[in-house]
C-alpha cells in the first residue's frame, strides 16, 4: 500500500514455499488472501489453487470490483474458502470514493454477484472521519442481504499514517 512500497506481485513459487512452511508449522492454519487488490494478480486463481491444495481454510479480502458470475462460481468450488471480505467504505459513491476512487458501482455489483451465488461474505469498511456517518446505513445494507458487517481495525499504513477518526 502506498507510494513508499514497490508495486510487485508475489511469485507462485513463493506462495508454494510459504504454504509448505506455514502448514509444516501449523497444519490447521487459516490463510487470508489480500493485497492491494489480490484479484489483479495475473495468477490469482493459481494462487487460490495452491492454497486450497494444502487443505487449509482461507478467506479473501477484496474490493469486490472484479467479481463476476464466473469468478463467483469458481469461488463456490473451493470447499475451504470460508468467506469473502469486501472493502466498501460508504453507501454513496461520493463517500466510498474518498478512499477507493472509482470502484463503487463495480464493488456493489460484486457484492450482489456474491449474494446471488450464496457465498459467505463480510462487508469490511475502513472507518474514517469522511464516512463514519454512513456506517449505520452500511450495516443495515449488509443485514438486509444476510451479509456480516465488520469494520476494519484502524491501523497506521503508508497511505494513512494517522487515525483519520481523530481528525
Amino acid at each position: 500500500q502506498g507510494k513508499a512500497l514497490a508495486k510487485t506481485d508475489i511469485k507462485l513459487e513463493s506462495v508454494e514455499l510459504v504454504m509448505k512452511k506455514a502448514v509444516a508449522i501449523n497444519p490447521s492454519c487459516h490463510v487470508v488472501i489480500a493485497g492491494g487488490e489480490p484479484m489483479l494478480h495475473p495468477q490469482f486463481f493459481e494462487i487460490l489453487d495452491e492454497v486450497a491444495s494444502h487443505d487449509v481454510t482461507f478467506s479473501l479480502l477484496t474490493n469486490g470490483s472484479l467479481i463476476t458470475p464466473d469468478c463467483a462460481a469458481r469461488f463456490k468450488a473451493y470447499s475451504k474458502l470460508t468467506r469473502i471480505d469486501i472493502s466498501i467504505d460508504g453507501m454513496s459513491k461520493e463517500v466510498h470514493d474518498l478512499t477507493r476512487r472509482g470502484s463503487f458501482d463495480a464493488t456493489m455489483a460484486g457484492i450482489e454477484t456474491c449474494v446471488e451465488a450464496g457465498l459467505a461474505m463480510v462487508i469490511a469498511p475502513t472507518m474514517h472521519s469522511g464516512n463514519f456517518h454512513e456506517m449505520k446505513d452500511l450495516a443495515f445494507f449488509a443485514l438486509r442481504r444476510g451479509i456480516a458487517f465488520k469494520p476494519n481495525r484502524m491501523v497506521q499504513t503508508a497511505m494513512r499514517p494517522h487515525n483519520p477518526l481523530q481528525a
